[in-house]
């Protein structure tokens, strides 16, 4: 049971590794550039979703205010009116009917102010299921990218091994393969490519561990990002959850036809 040919090395690698290109297999680009190219379509999706939603925001918080310096406004107004009022023992002079009337322009202010915030709060669920949409579409596009260029760079390493790795394998399995056949059929016996593989894996692995990425020489991996893009300003409940968007939507279209009755 002794293996004879660099072919059975490079199985006991690549299937460690769970490759399957050829070890003369040219590595191609072509996957990773689109996922990556995808995943910039993605994040500009994403950043105009968020755009619309903050605009939104930004208003309600505008109409917030100027609601409440107008509820201010007709606090004061309206002591000084009463003041001015019994002062006068009701007689109302134009300046008092004028105050009067002033009142009730900023009263019918503040249910215009109530009324669009309300408007507002709608489009604002509506552009949060928009964004959290795009948001979800933003992750899995990273997730593409990420695992795609992962595999091109997987493959150019696994194309151009080094020849001591190759040779010290080669060397390894000949000799847990200097065994009886009686050891072969022992219960204890392991395959000497599991073997050989296993140690690889934990040899690698351990490297990878403590290792780290210089970024300044990763431009394509700064690009993509080592982790998932951030989503500040969403409702991560509805990112995470497409049964709620379903509903949301559901509630969202409900509302919309109710207003065309």
């Amino acid at each position: 049971m002794k293996p004879d040919s660099t072919k059975t090395v490079e199985v006991v690698i690549q299937d460690f590794l769970q490759v399957k290109a050829g070890h003369n297999e040219k590595p191609s680009s072509g996957n990773a550039e689109g996922a990556i190219q995808h995943f910039e379509q993605a994040k500009a999706a994403f950043a105009e979703k968020k755009r619309a939603l903050d605009e939104i925001e930004s208003s309600i918080a505008r109409c917030a205010q100027e609601k409440e310096t107008a509820n201010s406004e007709i606090k004061e107004n309206e002591e000084s009116w009463r003041s001015r009022f019994r002062k006068s023992r009701g007689v109302m002079t134009d300046e008092l009917k004028n105050a009067h009337s002033q009142r009730a322009i900023q009263q019918g202010l503040v249910k215009e102010f109530d009324d669009l915030i309300e408007e507002l709060s709608v489009e604002k669920q509506s552009a949060m299921l928009h964004c959290a949409n795009a948001g979800g579409a933003l992750i899995s596009a990273h997730r593409s990218a990420l695992n795609a260029y992962a595999d091109t760079q997987w493959r150019m390493a696994i194309n151009n091994l080094s020849p001591a790795l190759v040779r010290a394998v080669k060397l390894k399995v000949l000799a847990l393969s200097n065994v009886s056949y009686q050891e072969t059929q022992s219960g204890h016996y392991v395959e000497p490519a599991k073997i050989v593989s296993a140690e690889i894996g934990k040899a690698l692995v351990g490297a990878a561990s403590i290792g780290q990425f210089n970024m300044d020489a990763e431009p394509m991996l700064e690009k993509i990002g080592t982790h998932s893009p951030a989503l500040p300003g969403v409702d991560m409940g509805l990112l995470q959850s497409p049964i709620k968007r379903q509903l949301l939507a559901q509630k969202l279209s409900q509302r919309i036809n109710s207003n065309k009755e």
